[in-house]
């Protein structure tokens, strides 16, 4: 059955971006325990890398669940579509990248694809880090 395989593929696309967040919630509590190592010069690199591994982690996933095609995000919101208009927007992945392109450097009115990133980068770090 095709709904069945689009749940599946959506699923199989979710993986990722949880593994992301995983390891950003890991990096988070290694940052926290990090304030245990005495040595101030040691204790600033090992948090500054712990810093940058949560930010990436972060931003892969906000990014990879962007609803955009070929994205992971495309995937899920595909499983929410019905069949036919599913195909013809996973169809759309052959330009998402261009999509993504324009989103990312032309805002569209109020809404600009930076700001929402950056917000959500945002959020995540109030809630994970010190």
């Amino acid at each position: 059955n095709l709904k069945d395989n689009r749940k599946d593929m959506a699923l199989i696309s979710l993986a990722g971006p949880l593994t992301n967040v995983l390891l950003a919630i890991v990096g988070s509590l290694l940052f926290r325990a990090a304030f245990l190592i005495p040595d101030q010069a040691v204790l600033s690199f090992v948090q500054y890398t712990l810093f940058i591994i949560i930010d990436i982690n972060i931003l892969l996933a906000i990014f990879n669940l962007l609803p955009i095609p070929p994205l992971d995000g495309s995937k899920v919101f595909a499983m929410l579509l019905p069949e036919k208009e599913a195909n013809a927007y996973l169809g759309l992945g052959q330009f998402g990248i261009f999509i993504l392109l324009a989103l990312l450097f032309f805002p569209i009115g109020p809404f600009s694809l930076n700001e929402l990133i950056f917000h959500l980068l945002e959020f995540s770090q109030h809630l994970l880090l010190p």
